[in-house]
């Protein structure tokens, strides 16, 4: 009996020992726990405040790149017919900003993804396309304020606000016949110092009628023949660089042709003599001459049978290979080169 019970003081003696081991590794394994989420707490808290720094100063990298872009390019504008006019999702503008946006600016674009405050800091040159489709060549130019518009036969503008019928022509005599956009609006139009709008109404063969109808109601007057008229589409800024791309179908005469796309390239007095006139023409054709002999370097020619078959990644690389060639991206490659070295600087010093 004394035996057995000396067994049963030793086995407790042993499972108290057994627990009171589990129970302080426990606590050491607990203790060390706690050390563990302690450090990596800290730890994170370390790499949050590099990142935000980090971030910070990536930022102010990016805003000084595109101020430089904004201040030596203040955008582009396409100007033209269906050539460069959207087609659904494809387009010359979509393709041009692709390829300006990875040949100029992918590896500081890059570093937007990699934090979320960055996204708002990614690097652009914008583009405006004001091509217009389904219109002849001269109805677009008055459309855009290169030629003069003006209305083509007398018509009475009535005290109210009701629409009427009215028709437009351009220098010459030209009939211009405005039709229907999705992007490309008229907008408020004057005539005789009346305000108002134009309002388009489909026929039944395709075509449209145009309407005017004042904006408030006054007196009732006669305009004549041969008013001047302004229309808010005009109205597009002079200091983008223009892509200049017309289809050369309907054009008077060669001498004609190039004139105007001068002009179009005039009119933009702030782009600092830059611009790109493309033409889809035959090589050495009497056209292709002429536009070389005007235009040297700041000519493309194009060749495509029609716009279906157009390739417009293809053509918005020679673009932007022409416009590189003539050095229209030098001070921002400059200022993107700068801003890379930055980068690499602070991240080396802080690593």
């Amino acid at each position: 009996m004394g035996n057995r019970n000396g067994i049963n003081i030793l086995g407790i003696i042993a499972i108290i020992l057994v627990v009171s081991g589990f129970a302080a590794f426990y606590l050491w394994d607990s203790g060390e726990q706690q050390k563990e989420m302690a450090e990596f707490q800290r730890k994170d808290k370390i790499d949050n405040e590099k990142a935000f720094s980090r971030s910070k100063i990536i930022a102010d990298y990016l805003q000084d790149v595109q101020k430089m872009v904004e201040d030596d390019i203040n955008g582009m504008i396409m100007i033209g017919d269906d050539y460069i006019s959207s087609n659904d999702n494809l387009s010359l503008k979509s393709q041009l900003n692709r390829v300006i946006e990875s040949k100029l600016f992918y590896d500081l674009n890059l570093e937007t993804y990699s934090a979320a405050s960055l996204e708002k800091y990614q690097i652009s040159i914008p583009i405006e396309n004001h091509a217009v489709s389904s219109e002849d060549y001269n109805t677009i130019l008055a459309r855009l304020g290169i030629k003069p518009l003006f209305v083509a036969k007398d018509f009475t503008v009535p005290a109210g606000t009701d629409k009427v019928l009215i028709t437009f022509k351009t220098e010459n005599d030209i009939p211009v016949v405005f039709s229907a956009q999705d992007n490309e609006r008229i907008g408020t139009t004057v005539i005789d110092n009346i305000e108002g709008g134009l309002y388009l109404s489909r026929t039944e063969n395709d075509n449209y009628d145009c309407y005017f109808g004042r904006s408030q109601s006054g007196e009732e007057k006669k305009i004549a023949e041969g008013a001047r008229v302004k229309t808010e589409s005009t109205d597009y800024s002079k200091d983008q660089i223009p892509i200049i791309f017309f289809g050369n179908n309907d054009y008077v005469s060669v001498d004609a042709y190039v004139k105007t796309q001068k002009a179009i390239a005039d009119r933009q007095t702030g782009s600092g003599g830059r611009y790109m006139v493309i033409a889809n023409t035959d090589e050495d054709s009497e056209l292709d001459k002429a536009m070389q002999k005007e235009f040297g370097e700041n000519y493309i020619r194009i060749n495509s049978t029609n716009i279906s078959s157009l390739d417009y990644e293809a053509t918005a690389n020679i673009i932007y290979n022409q416009m590189n060639k003539l050095g229209y991206f030098n001070h921002i490659k400059e200022k993107v080169t700068e801003a890379k070295e930055k980068i690499k600087e602070y991240d080396h010093a802080n690593s």
